[in-house]
């Protein structure tokens, strides 16, 4: 570590110099995982809709939604790391534990393509997941279900009281959208939405395919059932099937069961 005796001439570097270099230098080795490309791996190309469930609530809607479905493939990314590991150092960015989304096809032969993925991807790889699974999928349509924090809410109403639920769409989707989904409000404008879901209608908006995002405003990071069972409604709306029954709302209800035993069993204090 060098160190400036005169800061005037500067002829030798100085620490905060230095310091600002090996930054660049971490920045540029870890920006090295936003261009790695993820893995797609299925056998059904082409469908009707690809339907992309991002986030615990999202993903908490299959079952209710779809019922019964089958595994086709799976996308798949290395996690982005932040911290710098021996392993990373050794092997490189490619052997970091996969970020995977899981593909389905429901079982009632349905031309929807599910991928679904409880932790959404982080938005510095959202662009280039969404370039590559939309040119490889190539669906006539495309759909995404995900959901954001009442902080990151900016609009009427009260997550906390109601179950809010929006969409946002880009102009393909607009021109086709049928008359069963237009009661559903627009995200509010001031409402930012990053990561899977803008990633995806940019990419749809600029190969002129429709896309359209559905966002769920959460008052608490664990889902709640109402509005868990709400957003699975209206995915059943826009996808045109028959909303929720009574044992698709004792699926979600498990589900989000589920949810909170785990987080509860995975906690300090018990």
């Amino acid at each position: 570590m060098g160190f400036l005796d005169d800061p005037v001439t500067a002829d030798f570097a100085s620490r905060n110099e230095l310091e600002e270099e090996e930054e660049a230098a971490i920045i540029n080795e870890f920006s090295k995982q936003y261009k790695v490309k993820p893995s797609l791996d299925a056998a059904n190309r082409s469908p009707g809709t690809l339907l992309i469930l991002t986030g615990p609530a999202a993903s908490l809607t299959l079952d209710a939604a779809f019922g019964p479905t089958q595994q086709v493939g799976s996308v798949s990314v290395p996690e982005l790391c932040r911290l710098r590991s021996p392993l990373q150092e050794e092997l490189g960015v490619e052997q970091n534990p996969p970020h995977i989304f899981t593909l389905l096809k429901p079982d009632d032969n349905s031309s929807t393509l599910i991928a679904t993925s409880r932790r959404p991807l982080p938005a510095e790889q959202a662009s280039l997941w969404a370039e590559t699974v939309i040119a490889e999928v190539a669906p006539s349509s495309t759909f995404i279900v995900s959901s954001i924090l009442s902080m990151e809410y900016r609009g009427p109403g009260d997550a906390a009281e109601d179950n809010l639920i929006f969409k946002l769409q880009n102009t393909k989707a607009i021109q086709d959208e049928k008359e069963n989904s237009k009661h559903v409000a627009s995200l509010p404008e001031g409402t930012l939405l990053a990561g899977i879901p803008a990633a995806l209608l940019e990419v749809c908006e600029d190969g002129n395919r429709p896309a359209t995002a559905l966002v769920a405003v959460e008052s608490s990071p664990v889902p709640e059932v109402g509005l868990v069972s709400a957003l699975a409604d209206a995915v059943c709306i826009f996808l045109g099937r028959k909303k929720v029954d009574a044992a698709g709302k004792v699926a979600v209800a498990a589900a989000v069961d589920g949810v909170y035993q785990s987080s509860a069993s995975n906690s300090m204090f018990i």
